[in-house]
């Protein structure tokens, strides 16, 4: 697997970006290390969040694809 550009293993990346519920966007910074997004924090400069998260916002986190990763295990034969 070749390393992307500008990708230094164990240093985080943030990025903003946005978030919806119930048709409404929230400003929220992504922390990433290595391509997968690890913290989501409320965008101080975004004037619906100014910098303020929710439970929504954390968890949403756990619904974020990693379109790298391996297929979960099951057990054979059901």
């Amino acid at each position: 697997m070749l390393q992307p550009e500008g990708v230094t293993p164990g240093v985080p990346r943030h990025f903003a970006t946005s978030l919806t519920l119930n048709g409404y966007a929230r400003g929220v910074v992504a922390t990433v290390f290595e391509g997968r997004p690890v913290k989501l924090e409320g965008n101080p400069l975004h004037p619906a969040s100014l910098g303020a998260t929710d439970a929504f916002t954390e968890a949403a986190i756990l619904s974020s694809t990693i379109p790298t990763a391996p297929a979960p295990c099951g057990r054979a034969g059901g």
